[in-house]
């Protein structure tokens, strides 16, 4: 049985395996973000040097320390797509419970449809699924860049930017991309 937006039209999604890349990806992470943290000024220029050593310089790297106590849907939403719902305030009373647990139909309601290729500006997607039924809990949310990369801020950490398939295994097995057609 295919899984289905609004529409009824079939809904896409990049399946991403549990790997190598993906625990060589989370201590990276994990390194970065204690250095950015830490009021350590060399993250730029070790963070390279971190990267080499992980394995992961061509996935993931990163980007800037973000604001400390955003997580990624206020990074997403509020500074970067800059939705009128999309800041602290918002994302913190009625509305998280139905971004995280009713993320599809959360978002075509305001405008975002899912796209099988996506293009620069685009919102990402992570989260636990099935082939069947991609998508029942969302745990993560980037943009994504005309270079191919996203752009993503770790929980309350740094923002990163990285591959498609280079997370965290406690993001999710899955991403599905949509992109914003209306104001809602």
């Amino acid at each position: 049985m295919a899984v289905e937006d609004l529409q009824g039209k079939p809904l896409p999604f990049v399946s991403i395996e549990q790997n190598q890349l993906r625990e060589q990806v989370e201590l990276y992470y994990l390194w970065i973000t204690l250095l950015a943290y830490s009021g350590n000024s060399l993250t730029k220029i070790i963070s390279p040097l971190l990267a080499k050593k992980f394995g992961v310089q061509n996935q993931a790297g990163f980007y800037e320390k973000g604001k400390k106590g955003d997580d990624c849907a206020v990074y997403v939403f509020g500074k970067v797509l800059d939705e009128p719902w999309g800041g602290r305030h918002f994302l913190r009373g009625s509305l998280i419970l139905p971004l995280y647990h009713g993320t599809q139909d959360f978002l075509q309601r305001r405008g975002y449809v899912p796209v099988e290729k996506p293009e620069s500006g685009d919102l990402v997607v992570y989260g636990r699924g099935e082939e069947t039924q991609p998508l029942v809990v969302a745990k993560h949310f980037g943009v994504f860049r005309s270079d191919e990369w996203i752009t993503s801020k770790f929980g309350a950490g740094p923002v990163f930017r990285h591959r498609v398939q280079a997370i965290p295994k406690v993001f999710g097995n899955m991403a599905v991309f949509f992109h914003k057609t209306k104001q809602g």
